[in-house]
C-alpha cells in the first residue's frame, strides 16, 4: 500500500520525539511553560518573570533546573530522574 512507507516513517519520528516528550512530562507545568516559552517563543528572561511575575533569579534558576532536568533524563534515560 503506498501509505505504508510514510506511516512507517512517522512512526519512527514519533518513537524519537518520545524521549523528550516524556522529559518534558516530568516537569512542573511552570518549568515546563518556563523553558517551552524561552526555547520555543524566545521569551527573555525579563519577559518571562514579567510573564509569571517572578523575580528574575527565580526565573535564572528554574530554567537552569529544568534545562537540568531534561538534559538528565535524555542522556541517561526516563529513569535517572525517578
Amino acid at each position: 500500500r503506498p501509505d505504508e512507507p510514510y506511516a512507517a516513517v512517522l512512526a519512527r519520528l514519533d518513537a524519537q520525539r518520545l524521549p523528550l516528550r516524556e522529559a518534558l512530562a516530568s516537569l512542573s507545568p511552570q518549568e515546563r511553560d518556563l523553558l517551552i516559552l524561552h526555547a520555543c517563543l524566545d521569551l527573555t528572561y525579563d519577559e518571562l518573570a514579567e510573564t509569571f511575575a517572578l523575580p528574575l533569579g527565580t526565573v535564572r534558576s528554574r530554567l537552569h533546573r529544568a534545562r537540568a532536568k531534561v538534559r538528565r533524563l535524555l542522556e541517561g534515560g526516563l529513569d535517572a530522574g525517578r
